[in-house]
C-alpha cells in the first residue's frame, strides 16, 4: 500500500490539526509523519488512532515514561488484613513510584490507578501482581509514599495491618509498536 493511500492519514490529519493538547497533538503528528514515510508505514496500525484519541494530555505525559522503558517497572497493590483472619481487602492497587524529574521530590496523583487500568484496557501495558522484580531495593520506595502513610494512618490498627503485593508492569508488543509509531522511541 502506498504511503500516500494509508488508510490513517485522513484521520491522521484530522486529529493533529484540531486537538489542542500538545502532548497528543504531538503523538498525532508523529503518527501522521509514520503513517507517510513508505519504509516504515507499516508500524502505523490503525488503532493506534483510537488509542490517543482515549488519552488525556496527562496520560499521554505519563505513559510516555512507561513505553520508553526496557524492563519492567515496579508496581504495588496496598492490602489491609485483620490479624487472625484470612484474606484482605485491597486499599489501592497500581501504586508507582512518580517523583519531579527536577527534584525527585514524590508525585501523589489520585487518578493513576484509573490511568493503569485504561493503559491495560487499550492493550498497551500488563500489570501482574503474582510476579515482581527481584532487585533487593526494587520496592523499597514503598514505604516512603505519602499514599501509603495516609492509608497507614486511615486504616491501620492493633488488629488491622497494611501489607504489599509486589508486581510489575510491562509494555505489550502492541505497547512497543505504538510507542515507535507515535515518536515516544
Amino acid at each position: 500500500m502506498s504511503s500516500l493511500t494509508h488508510p490513517l492519514l485522513a484521520l491522521l490529519y484530522k486529529g493533529a490539526f484540531t486537538h489542542e493538547e500538545a502532548n497528543l497533538k504531538d503523538m498525532y503528528l508523529s503518527l501522521l509523519a509514520t503513517a507517510m514515510d513508505g519504509r516504515v508505514a507499516a508500524e502505523a496500525h490503525p488503532a493506534f488512532v483510537e488509542i490517543i484519541k482515549q488519552l488525556d494530555s496527562e496520560e499521554a505525559d505519563l505513559i510516555r515514561g512507561v513505553l520508553q522503558s526496557p524492563r519492567a517497572i515496579g508496581i504495588v497493590e496496598v492490602r489491609l488484613s485483620t490479624v487472625g483472619e484470612n484474606g484482605w481487602i485491597i486499599l489501592s492497587k497500581h501504586l508507582l513510584s512518580l517523583t519531579k524529574n527536577e527534584t525527585g521530590e514524590q508525585i501523589e496523583n489520585s487518578k493513576i490507578p484509573a490511568m493503569v487500568d485504561n493503559w491495560i484496557r487499550l492493550g498497551l501495558i500488563n500489570v501482574d501482581y503474582a510476579t515482581h522484580l527481584t532487585g533487593t531495593d526494587s520496592y523499597t520506595w514503598v514505604e516512603t509514599r505519602p499514599e501509603v502513610s495516609k492509608l497507614r494512618k486511615e486504616h491501620e490498627s492493633e488488629t488491622r495491618k497494611i501489607s504489599f503485593t509486589n508486581g510489575i508492569l510491562i509494555r505489550t508488543a502492541l505497547g512497543i509498536q505504538f510507542a515507535k509509531a507515535v515518536g515516544l522511541t
